[in-house]
């Protein structure tokens, strides 16, 4: 949804809304600041979009009240402590993480731009870390890239997803090889 239409629903109920920011540093946008103008704003976040999916650490930032009564159903300890050094860790060394945000932003916006020129597909615009790509036949571009050594989500057959792939952003080499490769399959 965009910002516009959370501000809506925020302003039209008294009901909880929780925003998910789990892409949140590939686009920059929060609803932190608006904790502070809305009691039933629940924001989460989780350190498993940013590589430390290992870990299972979740954030959830919210009126205080709202904290008070949701620790009244959290379990004691529900954090080992590994995880909460590695949390630590993670979070002293911050600006290592934005670095490789900043370059996955600048590959998501170059990929975007050069499967935009390829003939019968369509990219959907994405402010994660990966696009969904509509293709004349997903079974066979899935299969030609992984004969490749490119591996790709196939959500063919799921429902609404009809010959759709779903293509992480890997790092500029992987990405050059990605659309080398997808590039001579949408061209033959």
């Amino acid at each position: 949804f965009s910002k516009e239409k959370i501000l809506n629903i925020l302003n039209s109920t008294k009901g909880l809304v929780v925003v998910d920011e789990a892409y949140f540093d590939y686009h920059g946008e929060t609803f932190i600041p608006s904790l502070k103008d809305f009691e039933n704003l629940v924001v989460l976040r989780t350190m498993s979009k940013i590589g430390f999916a290992s870990i299972r650490l979740g954030i959830l930032l919210a009126n205080p009240s709202l904290i008070n009564e949701l620790n009244k159903a959290r379990l004691p300890y529900n954090i080992n402590s590994i995880t909460q050094i590695i949390a630590e860790v993670a979070f002293k060394n911050f600006s290592l993480l934005e670095a490789k945000f900043s370059t996955i932003r600048d590959e998501r916006k170059m990929i975007y731009e050069e499967l935009g020129k390829l003939p019968v597909i369509k990219v959907y615009p994405s402010n994660a870390n990966f696009f969904l790509i509509k293709v004349p036949d997903a079974d066979k571009y899935f299969n030609e890239l992984l004969k490749r050594g490119i591996l790709v989500r196939n959500f063919n057959g799921s429902p609404g997803l009809d010959n759709c792939l779903r293509v992480t952003i890997g790092t500029p080499e992987e990405n050059s090889q990605f659309l080398k490769a997808f590039s001579a399959i949408a061209l033959s």
